[in-house]
């Protein structure tokens, strides 16, 4: 979801999580490396020839890789999702939507009625722009 281009990391849940902990560096990093794809693109595929291009790995390194970090991830039409990174996107989009209203009731407030859309241009650079800058 490139609309989306960070997500909350709490690496306190990362460095107790035993699975990860029980991963060789390797996995560790295939698994994050996936995650951060999983967060963009709002999947992973399921091919272990894509997922090892992603993970920088030999296809024949990733099937391996893959076998002892799959059941990390829930499968889904076209590949598979990963279910803290939907739970946080989940709370990022809410977020989002919460921020926007906050700003329109805030924006109301200030200038004490609804306003339009905004088209691109404001009403200042509307103003300079209707300006006479000729010299004479």
């Amino acid at each position: 979801m490139k609309d989306l281009p960070y997500f909350r990391f709490f690496t306190t849940d990362w460095l107790a999580d035993q699975k990860v902990l029980e991963m060789t560096p390797i996995q560790e990093h295939a698994y994050f490396r996936l995650i951060l794809y999983c967060w963009q693109e709002g999947q992973i595929p399921s091919e272990v020839g894509r997922l090892a291009r992603l993970c920088k790995q030999t296809p024949e390194a990733m099937a391996q890789i893959w076998s002892a970090i799959k059941d990390r991830f829930r499968p889904c039409e076209g590949g598979y999702t990963h279910k803290r990174v939907e739970a946080e996107r989940a709370y990022a989009l809410r977020m989002a939507a919460l921020h926007r209203e906050n700003g329109r009731k805030g924006a109301e407030t200030r200038y004490g009625r609804k306003r339009e859309p905004s088209s691109g241009t404001s009403a200042r650079s509307t103003q300079v722009g209707t300006q006479d800058l000729s010299d004479g």
